[in-house]
């Protein structure tokens, strides 16, 4: 076995995704300041600045609603995501029956809610209806984060038995270069998928799901997209682990970053500055973690494991173009055709064709995949015919 320590490059490939988790975490932080959930010194109104609904939102602990009230708490923004004059007119009418000077919490709404007050009984109706309106957003976005990871079942398929047969026949380079060319292959696919959700998120939003709020729903697509490409790469790894016979150490991988992204969740979703953003931040650091933590153990336990960082260059560079080249093509789209349904398909399916030119076009010059990586996916020697790869 290869001892880590004397790895270097691999160390640099550590450093290398650390690295990238610092820098998602400073897009997550600017897809939530672009959609307007901090308070941006605007003319605040009246329930914005009211004590006792900002203690009521953040003791609201025994539902969903702790999220969506805080979110509701600090959006001085233009767009309306809920409805706001029903909350307002809520708990202005639920104030209007306290005796003055009455402290307000959770214990005096419970005890009313219990007593049957239709006044505190409208504000936790109103709260639920403000809940439903941001779950229902987030519950459209993560319709489209699975697509990626259900389309990555093919090459985890294949991985095991050809990791598996190679093994048998004792021949461990062999065994090395399948590993090696499932890693590129999911590099391939999960790359240019979750740049393409993250540059798209609120265009592809608006086309898929126009009953849903885009302004809403789009950032969070664009977060959970950052959260594809660990969420793909980690379903490949696992397969080469229990392909070389660790079944268990995957399970206890996901048990870490299913840990993390429940304290985050618990911890972050409640922060008024952040909301329901919080949910898409616990994936990518609950996968970030599985995927570093899987290349890790593999480059511990499996001999000849192949450099990452050369694996992982070519799709990332061509990810990277592919999407500046949506976002520019998007955008002109977008300022030449009419505001609506229709221009916003027109502008939107047209990015992701240029999108999808662009990248094949990168990765054949690149010479980013090889005959020999196809031959993981399903007709794989016939696509590598007709690009002529060797």
């Amino acid at each position: 076995m290869k001892k880590l320590q004397g790895n270097a490059g691999f160390k640099l490939a550590v450093w290398a995704l650390m690295s990238i988790c610092v820098f998602l975490s400073a897009l997550f932080a600017g897809k939530v300041l672009s959609a307007g959930l901090y308070i941006d010194g605007g003319e605040n109104t009246d329930w914005q600045k009211n004590d006792a609904f900002q203690v009521l939102c953040q003791k609201w602990s025994n539902s969903v609603a702790t999220a969506v009230a805080d979110d509701i708490a600090v959006n001085s923004g233009s767009i309306s995501y809920v409805e706001r004059q029903q909350l307002e007119s809520a708990l202005k009418a639920w104030q209007a029956t306290l005796p003055e000077g009455t402290a307000v919490s959770m214990s005096l709404l419970s005890d009313q809610l219990a007593d049957g007050s239709k006044t505190a009984g409208a504000l936790h109706d109103a709260l639920e209806a403000a809940s439903r309106t941001l779950y229902g957003n987030y519950n459209g976005a993560l319709n489209i984060y699975n697509l990626p990871t259900s389309l990555m079942a093919a090459i985890t398929a294949a991985v095991i038995p050809a990791v598996s047969g190679t093994l048998a026949r004792r021949d461990r380079k062999g065994a090395s270069r399948v590993a090696g060319s499932a890693l590129r292959i999911s590099a391939l696919l999960a790359f240019p998928m979750g740049v393409g959700l993250y540059v798209l998120g609120k265009p592809i939003m608006a086309l898929i799901f126009p009953s849903l709020t885009a302004e809403l729903a789009g950032p969070l697509l664009s977060t959970l997209g950052l959260a594809t490409v660990f969420v793909c790469m980690m379903l490949v790894c696992n397969s080469i682990l229990q392909a070389y016979g660790f079944v268990n150490l995957p399970v206890i991988i996901m048990l870490a970053g299913g840990v993390i992204k429940i304290v985050l969740n618990y911890n972050v979703v409640v922060l008024p500055q952040v909301g329901i953003y919080g949910a898409p931040l616990g994936n990518i650091f609950c996968f970030a973690l599985c995927l570093i933590l899987d290349l890790i153990v593999m480059a511990r336990v499996i001999p000849g494991c192949p450099k990452y960082i050369p694996l992982f260059a070519k799709p990332a560079a061509a990810a990277a173009v592919m999407g500046l080249g949506a976002w520019a093509v998007h955008g002109l789209l977008a300022k030449l055709f009419a505001a609506g349904r229709m221009g916003n398909a027109v502008s939107t399916l047209a990015a992701i064709l240029v999108a999808v030119v662009i990248y094949g076009v990168l990765v054949i010059v690149l010479r980013a995949i090889t005959k020999e990586d196809l031959a993981l996916m399903p007709k794989g020697e016939k696509i590598a015919r007709i690009l002529h790869l060797s």
